[in-house]
């Protein structure tokens, strides 16, 4: 009930929609004017990859970033810790039903890009894969997978960021700063600490940031399949690990939160 609640009301704000209708023209259009939709999948993918680290977060932080604070200051958290309900299960609800509405945005996004693909490919666009590295609607139902787990990462520290904040500002700057840290930041870092670490372990502690960790694993069972493995850019089961744990660190990080309310 909860959970239908709160996906009911992501789908059903206009701002949402809009913002999903911009995603999808913003996709379709960066392919079509770099010339990836006619040259297959994995361009696109490639093309797609450094808008998508960007806009796909901010998706997900307007879904999330009032989702608890808004409950919060009607009073809605201070009624249902009346009902037999635990507070695990009124956060579990609220990243479930708006993380179903994030995922719905992004297939809708997502998917009109890919049959731009299919419509606008060469010969060499193939529907099915028939061996390894071809070219296939397979790589990019990848790239729409990793990109569906990296926007439910994004909006459990959204969800976690609203249980905490004090007012819609706050949240919204304090959601924008950790972003940048855990982004930025880290990736800066890693970088800096490359001579020290040696490239096996800085590809590891890349899944730490929720970027670092959709980029490798885009990267790394995407562009490096396609490519007969000539890259080596992530450790792919460190950055799914990585990215689970970022929604389950929000998940307890807001359930804390308001159990002492």
């Amino acid at each position: 009930m909860l959970a239908r609640r709160e996906a009911t009301t992501v789908l059903t704000t206009r701002a949402f929609g809009l913002l999903v209708v911009a995603l999808a023209v913003l996709a379709a259009g960066l392919v079509s004017v770099s010339g990836a939709a006619a040259s297959g999948y994995l361009p696109a993918v490639v093309d797609l990859l450094p808008a998508l680290e960007l806009l796909v977060p901010l998706l997900a932080f307007t879904v999330g970033y009032r989702a608890l604070l808004d409950d919060r200051r009607r009073g809605e958290l201070a009624v249902l810790s009346t009902f037999p309900v635990s507070r695990a299960t009124v956060v579990a609800s609220v990243l479930v039903g708006r993380g179903v509405a994030l995922t719905a945005g992004i297939v809708a996004a997502l998917l009109p890009t890919m049959g731009l693909v299919w419509f606008a490919g060469g010969p060499t666009t193939q529907l099915v894969a028939t061996h390894s590295s071809t070219d296939s609607a397979v790589l990019f139902l990848r790239l729409l997978s990793s990109t569906t787990l990296f926007g439910l990462a994004a909006l459990s520290v959204a969800v976690a960021v609203s249980a905490v904040a004090g007012g819609t500002r706050s949240a919204a700057a304090t959601l924008v700063a950790l972003w940048v840290a855990l982004t930025a930041v880290v990736d800066l870092g890693l970088v800096e600490a490359l001579d020290t670490l040696g490239s096996e372990a800085v590809l590891a502690v890349l899944a730490l940031s929720p970027a670092g960790a959709y980029r490798g694993i885009v990267l790394q069972t995407v562009v490096d399949v396609a490519t007969a493995g000539s890259i080596r850019a992530a450790a792919p089961l460190a950055s799914a690990v990585g990215l689970c744990c970022w929604v389950v660190g929000g998940a307890g990080v807001a359930t804390y939160a308001i159990w002492r309310i």
